[in-house]
Order: structure tokens, then sequence, then C-alpha cells
């Protein structure tokens, strides 16, 4: 009956607080160095706020606690301690990919992915249709084609204005699928982009990689930590109990703590730890994290092994209950598969040349109600990255 009750405050916490509970931030800590630490993020809403801690673990990608989906995240900054010397190179908006069985950060599963965006801008052509295939035409191995398009003609280049176009060889299929790792969906053809300068471009905005930005390392494989091991968490978030976030990035080390023992120590306080966590600081030492700092990276031995999801009831004041994070071993297989398939939709024109006018007069341009050329990141255009990836396990 006891446990029953203890169960049912902590949730009344948790709606009292409209979610607020379960935001973080780093308590006890010290203000990072500099060129360390290159690989985090500011999660941010449409006011430029901070919101949520994150951090980049590819080019275009950043990792942060599903959680924070309920902020209305809109933009990430990188390559900054001081979130009040923040210029338009450092903002990037994004894509939310949220974990498909998130319910609430209780049930585990706490850990989303942001894509680095940018908007496409594009021109008008003549109109003329184009043949369509028969039902059963099959394409031979190595056969000429033609793509065009109005998008990148580089990595990290800039839109066309100029229709362009490259010849490009159709591949095997079953060779395409072996390259791809056998993650192609059905009713697919393979041209260009293999043993070739030629083929299409992805429309993304990737953080470029300096002496400001550099990505985390992930753990490759399922990897025991020890219990009382060192390590680090990060983040502009509230340094006391009802503070309010800083502008300049602390960090602060905390002992991991064994499971069985943070199970205990929850599970007396009303709570059942989901599945798939790592606890360490907020028990039995005065560090840990606070408000303002869910999504941030737990790092242990230059890798990130957890992700900041959250504490006893928004009480920073520390030692309480062990702080919890999302274990990102775990989710390795849905991160590399959302990694992996994120090159392949939509893209543009690479090695190619102005297409002449008065031909393909077929082509068109796809725009918004602001007249602009739309792609699949343009959030006019889809729902989500995750929506185009289909059933994402």
């Amino acid at each position: 009956m006891m446990h029953a009750l203890h169960k049912f405050l902590f949730l009344y916490a948790l709606t009292c607080f409209g979610g607020n509970a379960l935001k973080s931030g780093i308590i006890n800590g010290k203000k990072s160095k500099g060129k360390s630490m290159l690989y985090m993020a500011s999660v941010q809403n449409n006011r430029g706020d901070h919101v949520c801690g994150g951090f980049l673990i590819s080019e275009d990608f950043v990792v942060t606690a599903a959680h924070c989906d309920s902020l209305k995240p809109q933009s990430v900054v990188l390559g900054t301690y001081n979130l009040k010397k923040v210029d338009k190179t450092m903002r990037y908006s994004v894509k939310k990919c949220k974990h498909p069985y998130y319910k609430e950060p209780i049930s585990g599963r706490d850990i989303m992915l942001l894509k680095l965006s940018r908007t496409a801008r594009m021109g008008k052509k003549a109109i003329k249709p184009i043949q369509l295939p028969s039902h059963n035409m099959k394409f031979k191995e190595n056969k000429k084609c033609l793509v065009a398009g109005w998008g990148y003609t580089k990595t990290e280049g800039e839109t066309a204005d100029r229709l362009h176009e490259v010849d490009v060889s159709t591949i095997n299929l079953e060779k395409c699928q072996e390259l791809w790792h056998n993650m192609l969906p059905l009713n697919v053809t393979c041209a260009g982009g293999y043993s070739t300068k030629k083929g299409i471009c992805q429309l993304s905005k990737k953080a470029r990689m300096n002496n400001r930005v550099q990505s985390v390392q992930l753990p490759k494989n399922e990897v025991p930590i020890k219990d009382k091991a060192k390590c680090h968490v990060a983040g502009w978030g509230f340094m006391r109990t009802r503070g309010e976030v800083v502008d300049v990035l602390q960090v602060v080390e905390v002992p991991i703590v064994d499971l069985e023992v943070c199970k205990t120590v929850w599970n007396n306080r009303g709570l059942k730890l989901p599945d798939n966590v790592i606890c360490a600081g907020g028990y039995r030492t005065d560090k840990g994290f606070c408000k303002g700092d869910s999504g941030g990276p737990l790092v242990c031995g230059g890798t990130a092994v957890g992700v900041v999801s959250f504490n006893m009831m928004e009480n920073c004041d520390y030692p309480n209950a062990p702080n919890v994070y999302t274990k990102i071993s775990k989710y390795l297989p849905w991160i590399k598969k959302i990694l992996h398939k994120k090159d392949s939709h939509g893209g543009e024109i690479i090695n190619g040349k102005i297409v002449p006018e008065n031909s393909m007069q077929y082509m068109v341009s796809l725009q918004n109600n602001r007249g602009q050329h739309m792609y699949v990141e343009d959030s006019s255009s889809v729902k989500t990255l995750c929506s185009l990836l289909h059933t994402v396990n």
C-alpha cells in the first residue's frame, strides 16, 4: 500500500510540474575548458532559448533526450561555450526523429535524433511531359541514364538557380543491396555514386568539423561500466534547485552507481526504473545534473555512454537519488539504421552540367507556399525524418 502511495505521489508531482521535473542541469561543476567537449550542442526553441542539451555524433546528427520534444526544439547551436556569443553560422535548424516506442522518461527509450537541415530556393521552367516506363521495364547493368535537378553541385555547396544534369550508370540491384547492407526498400533502382564521381547530392547542412566543433564517439557495442567509474556530464542548465540556465558550458565529474543499487533506491521512492538505463551522480555525492541539461551526454573514457534523462523531481540538492541516463549502447541498431539511411532521401546533381534552353521541359520544381523549392527535409513537405524511414525498430 505504501509503495503504491509513493508511486502515486511521484507521478502526481511529475504532472503538477508539467514535465519540468524531468529537465536537468549541472550541479557543483565548473566552466568547460577551451577546445574540449566540442561535441556539445545547445538545443533551442523558436525564440533561441536553451531548452535541452545534446551532442554531435556525426556531421549531420545530434543526439538528445526524447522528452525534450515537448519543449518544441527548433534548432541546435554548435561551436560555442558561451550562449551569449552565438552567430548565424553556429545555428542549425533540425528535423526530429524520436524513438518510435518512447512514451515518457520513466518508461525508458528516452532518446531522440536531430538532423541538421537547411532550406532550398529554386526557379521555374517550361512544361513538357516525359514518357513513363512500361510496367515490366527492366534495366541492364551499366545502362547510361540521366538525372537532373537544381540542388547542390558539391558537398556543403549551395542550391543552383539553373537546372543541372548528369549521366549515370545503373548498378546491379543485388550489388547495390550489398553495398547498402541490405537496408534498401523494395522497388528501387540504383545508379551513380558508386565507381564514379557522378550522382546526386543530399540537400542538408552538415556541421563543419573544426577547432570549435567535433563529434563524440559512441560505444561500438555493449561494454559494461564499472561501479564508481569516473565519468563526466556537461550542460548549460541550472546550477542549483530553482536556479536559471547559465551562458557558459559547465562540466562535472560523476561516479557510476551500480544498477542494482540504483534500482533499489528508486524502488524505495516508489518508482520502478525502466530498462536500458545508466545511473551516475546525485547519490552519495553532491554532484550531478539539474534542470536544463536534459539530452546531454554522460561521457566515460571519451565515449558517450548515456543521455541525460531524469532526476528526483527537479530536486538538485544532492545527495538524494541517483541521476538516470538512457543507455546509448542499447539503441545502437536504431541509431545506425537512421544514420545509414540519412542519404537515401532526396538529392541533387554532382559533376553534371547546366541544361540547355528548351530541353528537359518535363522537369518541375515542387514549391511551398513561399515559392521555395521543396525537398524531403523541408518542414512543409514532410512530417519528420522518421516518417520517411518507415517503421524503425
